[in-house]
């Protein structure tokens, strides 16, 4: 495993010293909580496939590509059906979790990016999760 920081190596260690039991415990906390809580992540953290999709797209936002429409069908093909996805893709653009846009160098492209929502809400959630985790 390569890791991007020092800080990022620091904070898995701290991870693997605290042990599974504190884990499935911050983690089981932190679905129950947040599945009443921030909108954006209880729409996104419903199936597996809509999880999925979230994290490539805040992947690819945080990391500063292009995610497109085909992008993430061709990721999720094996556990998702091309009608679902696009009917999960239209409902997280209509609640404003996502936006859709046609790429500016192949107008056939639809890139998804995170709205403001979603970006604050995932701040927070990740925060929340990740000082839970630090106990």
């Amino acid at each position: 495993v390569i890791f991007n920081s020092w800080r990022s190596f620091l904070f898995l260690s701290k991870l693997v010293l605290v042990g599974e039991k504190h884990i499935a415990a911050a983690l089981l906390a932190d679905f129950l909580q947040y599945s009443k809580m921030e909108k954006s992540v209880s729409f996104f953290r419903r199936s597996s496939h809509s999880y999925v999709v979230w994290l490539m797209v805040l992947d690819h936002y945080f990391n500063s590509k292009k995610l497109s429409v085909e992008n993430i069908e061709e990721k999720v093909s094996h556990i998702i059906s091309r009608k679902t996805l696009f009917s999960f893709l239209d409902d997280a653009v209509e609640n404003n979790f996502l936006i859709k846009t046609h790429d500016p160098k192949d107008k056939r492209r639809t890139l998804l990016t995170p709205t403001k929502v979603t970006l604050d809400e995932f701040k927070t959630w990740s925060a929340t999760l990740t000082a839970a985790l630090k106990k």
